[in-house]
């Protein structure tokens, strides 16, 4: 990718998504500098729809759909998308996928700013923007790890209905009608009754599979963190709420601050800000940052400590970190034209 000074052509495929649409919304606050936007979905060719105010007719996707593209985002089917990302090279612009996608070919970098963004420079082809989960826990894994050192860490991660897409917050929203009218709950997206209830068992998003999902995430974490991780795993609830992703953490510390001092030095980082009388999932809802709750230090295990995290999964967890993908390759590419 060439520098610019008038912009950069892009791409959005799956545009129409919930993901799609948080990109959309980042972009133009961040005024990004698109030059040509192209809006692309499967589902949705044709769909009148809107970029920073201008009029935008969805497109259907084809593989000219990318001639003179020099980034292109991915945030459909992920099952869809794996084909489409095989273009990336074949037609020369950079894929940032936020779909989730199963990739076949190896050392595709999994990015999280902040973290591991030196990543970005020596792969140029394809770039995966990490699940939610992974953005919100690296994040505060990698300033627990820097400050105090860390023995292992535990987590249970409360997931929103918005995951599954629109549909899933469909059935959610449905279910509570269809409950507080004293009808009965029906469903297709989630196993059992979401509205009102705690799911234990949590399906994988545009997948039948139940298996291995938790394990999928664990290793993406570890991927993007590195050989020298302490060992960390994590458990997954379906929630009954619509967007946010709240995580209840314990971490052994390898050293003994007071819960006070955990608590200043992740204030200090710009991606955290801390309410003290705890966020939650509505509050954090279109927020750019994780919101950390108090820390409260264990009595009964020796150096461990409890946090709690709530995340907008669509917005902090997802786009934020793609554009900010995007504005790395940029920012590189006018360095190399220097």
């Amino acid at each position: 990718m060439k520098a610019n000074s008038t912009g950069y052509s892009m791409a959005i495929v799956g545009s129409t998504t919930l993901k799609g649409k948080e990109l959309r919304e980042v972009l133009v606050e961040k005024r990004f500098p698109v030059k040509k936007m192209r809006l692309l979905d499967v589902k949705e060719e044709g769909k009148l729809t809107e970029f920073d105010g201008e009029p935008k007719l969805v497109q259907k996707i084809e593989e000219d759909s990318f001639d003179g593209v020099d980034i292109a985002f991915f945030c459909g089917d992920p099952a869809e998308t794996v084909k489409y990302l095989t273009w990336a090279e074949k037609k020369g612009f950079t894929a940032i996928d936020l779909s989730q996608a199963h990739l076949a070919k190896k050392n595709v970098p999994i990015v999280v700013m902040g973290i591991n963004e030196g990543k970005i420079l020596r792969n140029r082809g394809i770039i995966k923007n990490p699940h939610p989960i992974t953005i919100s826990l690296c994040t505060v894994l990698h300033l627990l790890i820097r400050a105090f050192g860390i023995q292992y860490s535990v987590c249970t991660v409360y997931q929103p209905a918005s995951e599954y897409g629109e549909e899933g917050m469909d059935e959610l929203f449905n279910q509570t009608i269809s409950i507080l009218n004293f009808k009965r709950a029906e469903g297709k997206i989630f196993t059992k009754q979401v509205a009102f209830n705690l799911i234990p068992r949590v399906k994988k998003p545009y997948s039948k599979r139940y298996l291995h999902y938790e394990s999928e995430l664990i290793n993406e974490i570890k991927a993007v963190m590195g050989r020298e991780f302490p060992p960390f795993t994590l458990s997954m609830i379906q929630a009954p709420v619509f967007h946010s992703h709240a995580i209840s953490m314990f971490v052994a510390l390898k050293s003994e601050p007071t819960a006070e001092e955990v608590e200043s030095q992740l204030k200090a980082s710009a991606a955290l800000c801390q309410d003290p009388l705890s966020p939650t999932p509505v509050e954090a809802a279109g927020s750019d940052i994780i919101n950390l709750g108090r820390v409260r230090r264990d009595n009964q295990i020796d150096r461990g400590y409890w946090l709690w995290t709530v995340t907008d999964n669509l917005r902090r967890g997802c786009a934020l970190n793609a554009v900010s993908i995007a504005e790395l390759l940029i920012s590189s590419s006018k360095e190399k034209s220097t």
